[in-house]
């Protein structure tokens, strides 16, 4: 690829999405419901959150660069042996945070089944999906009422 056409590329960013992120804080949201909950898990949710972003991210940075989508070592599209050995340098730091991130989110857990029971945490996890599961009024109980 020549200079001119690289030039015509558009920019790339380092942060591709936070999918992940907010996906990992929507599955933790129901720790929130714990009775008596004042908030400390939530920098620990977000930090383990973000550290699972970020691995995805690198992950996208690798296969991008391995695949000539985004510059590498040498700064240009071409795939080099450089640029391959950049991006398997960045999958390990991914995989590295990864375990990270699944280490934070068990002792979170950890601590959780420490302070609550399992019918609390059950409880709170529900949450939401109870709302949902509540029975509509039949017709039958509708002329009960009305009598």
């Amino acid at each position: 690829m020549s200079e001119y056409q690289y030039e015509q590329q558009e920019p790339q960013t380092e942060v591709y999405t936070n999918g992940a992120e907010v996906e990992i804080q929507k599955e933790w949201r129901w720790v929130s419901r714990l009775p008596g909950y004042g908030g400390e898990y939530s920098q620990q949710i977000n930090d383990m959150a973000q550290d699972y972003q970020q691995a995805v991210n690198l992950e996208i940075e690798a296969w991008r660069i391995r695949n000539g989508q985004e510059p590498g070592a040498d700064g240009t599209l071409d795939i080099s042996a450089q640029d391959q050995a950049q991006a398997q340098s960045l999958r390990a730091q991914a995989h590295e945070l990864r375990v990270e991130s699944v280490g934070k989110a068990g002792a979170i857990a950890q601590s959780i089944k420490s302070r609550w029971n399992e019918q609390q945490i059950g409880l709170a996890r529900a949450g939401d999906k109870q709302i949902v599961r509540a029975q509509p009024y039949s017709r039958d109980m509708n002329r009960d009422i009305q009598r």
